[in-house]
């Protein structure tokens, strides 16, 4: 991303396993920034207590997350930080769940002033044109 960015939005369609005795709810994957102080994590089957799979689960479109009060900025590194793991260790040293396939998409847009100053560009380009 741009040093700064703003991540608005994040949608998914995507295939989990969970193997017994975890559960597809326990998968998930944290997106923050670089310092991992600021982000959101995201749990695709939620609200599926069982083990097994693949299963595919869809955010059916693209999630606001201002409107959901969950945006956030990436750090002046412009890195998004993701770690996909299992929210419960159920078996030690076994694997308890696996992302098959899939997509996850991420909507941001540049940090203000970085946009201010596109803008002005988009500006001085229409004026000279005249």
């Amino acid at each position: 991303l741009k040093p700064n960015g703003h991540v608005v939005g994040i949608g998914w369609d995507v295939t989990l396993t969970a193997f017994d005795p975890s559960w597809r709810s326990e998968i998930r994957v944290d997106m923050t920034d670089s310092a991992i102080t600021d982000g959101i994590g995201l749990a695709p089957g939620a609200a599926d207590g069982s083990p097994g799979g693949p299963t595919a689960y869809s955010s059916g479109g693209i999630i606001d997350l201002i409107g959901a009060g969950l945006d956030f900025f990436v750090g002046a590194d412009g890195v998004l930080h993701l770690e996909f793991y299992e929210g419960f260790d159920d078996a030690a040293g076994v694997i308890d769940g696996e992302w098959n396939q899939g997509v996850l998409t991420v909507v941001w847009v540049p940090a203000p002033g970085a946009a201010a100053v596109l803008g002005l560009g988009g500006l001085m380009a229409v004026r000279r044109r005249r």
